[in-house]
């Protein structure tokens, strides 16, 4: 029996030795595969980089917000210059922090620096426009524009206007909002909306009653004058004239100037009902000028006292442009154009004229939409259109050598 066990003992070890000797035989034989070594890659959690830079925003969006409420606690209390840095602290945070940047036009609109609040305003109206903001935004463009000198063309009314629009629902109550139009109305030449204003504004029975009053009896003196001179009289005529158009062309555009080599004219020598008229020698330079819109009847008389409709005072403007810059006109035909004007139609006589006039705001439509060509062309309404034709010189420089 030990013997039997010492035997099955030895067999295990003989085993186990044969095991492990192949083992050891084709580890020997074999051929080693070399060992793959990954790269190590260092991934950078982009969605754990955005979320800093955003709570970073996020974080900066908060001091400014924080920054607004004590500004406008200091302007409340008068404090304008620490109401100032706290508005620039805000907007160094948060560079389109609406509520900023109209504080900061409201200190320098309390410190009478229109020109910097108009600025100011002018850099965030895009973005304001279409915010909560855009009331409070608009009455104040329409305070900073008061100031403003270079912006008294047609194209600067129309801002005015739609600003006053966008602010009335807001301020209907506040007579600040109808003194400022009225102001600004009265800039523009348009006394009588001007003097509409002034009466609403004084309604109110404030401290604008007077001022509004005093205005008022300031446009009315204008209009009763009888020793102003004629260009200060000039934009209270409802209805220009022919010889009204020459004086305008010659002393506020300077047309002869303007247009260079000109051709005398031969009947200018020869027109017969303009001897005895104050305007002879502006009538005359005019003629030099050969302008369709204002050439003799029956190749004799000019008819000074005619009235002038508007179509043909936008053809006016229309040949002079042409005359001055004719590749102007000749881009503008060979683009699709379509005129919002109601009541002027492809084929009309003063289709090109109106749509050129009208798209450039020259001339003004009229409040319904349409613009009635045959309508009369008042003072006012001329004198803006010259002051927006030459805007229009000194943006494309058509004046050049």
């Amino acid at each position: 029996m030990l013997i039997f066990k010492n035997l099955k003992f030895v067999i295990f070890l003989y085993f186990i030795f044969v095991f492990y000797g192949c083992a050891l035989f084709s580890e020997k034989f074999d051929p080693i595969e070399e060992e793959k070594i990954e790269p190590i890659i260092i991934k950078v959690d982009e969605t754990k980089k955005k979320y800093k830079y955003q709570k970073k925003i996020k974080e900066d969006k908060n001091k400014a917000v924080n920054y607004v409420l004590k500004g406008d606690a200091h302007l409340f209390e008068g404090n304008i210059h620490q109401a100032y840095r706290y508005y620039t602290k805000a907007l160094t945070d948060d560079p389109d922090n609406i509520p900023a940047s109209i504080g900061l036009a409201k200190c320098y609109l309390k410190e009478n620096k229109s020109e910097i609040a108009y600025s100011s305003l002018c850099r965030m109206e895009k973005l304001t426009i279409s915010s909560q903001y855009a009331p409070e935004f608009c009455f104040l463009m329409i305070k900073a524009n008061i100031s403003q000198t270079n912006n008294i063309d047609n194209i600067g009314l129309k801002k005015i206007e739609d600003a006053y629009y966008c602010a009335l629902p807001t301020y209907r109550k506040n007579p600040e909002l109808y003194y400022n139009m009225g102001v600004l109305y009265k800039k523009f030449l348009q006394y009588n909306r001007a003097k509409t204003f002034f009466s609403k504004a004084a309604s109110f029975n404030n401290k604008y009653a007077d001022i509004s009053f005093n205005q008022i009896n300031q446009v009315i003196k204008l209009e009763k004058c009888k020793n102003c001179e004629y260009h200060q009289k000039l934009p209270l005529k409802n209805q220009i004239t022919r010889a009204d158009t020459a004086y305008i062309l010659y002393h506020e555009l300077h047309l002869t100037s303007l247009l260079r080599n000109l051709t005398k004219y031969n009947m200018v020598k020869n027109v017969k009902d303009i001897d005895n008229h104050p305007f002879k020698n502006e009538i005359k330079a005019i003629l030099i000028a050969n302008l369709s819109g204002l050439s003799l009847f029956n190749g004799k008389n000019y008819q000074p006292e005619m009235p002038l409709i508007r179509g043909e005072f936008a053809q006016i403007l229309y040949e002079i442009v042409n005359r001055v810059s004719p590749q102007i006109i000749e881009a503008l035909k060979h683009k699709k154009m379509k005129t919002l004007i109601s009541d002027i139609r492809k084929g009309h006589i003063f289709y090109n004229s109106v749509n050129f006039c009208t798209k450039h705001l020259i001339m003004k439509p009229q409040e319904t939409g349409e613009f009635e060509p045959y309508a009369s062309v008042s003072g006012a309404e001329a004198m803006m259109s010259i002051r927006t034709i030459k805007k229009f010189f000194n943006k494309y420089d058509l004046t050049r050598n």
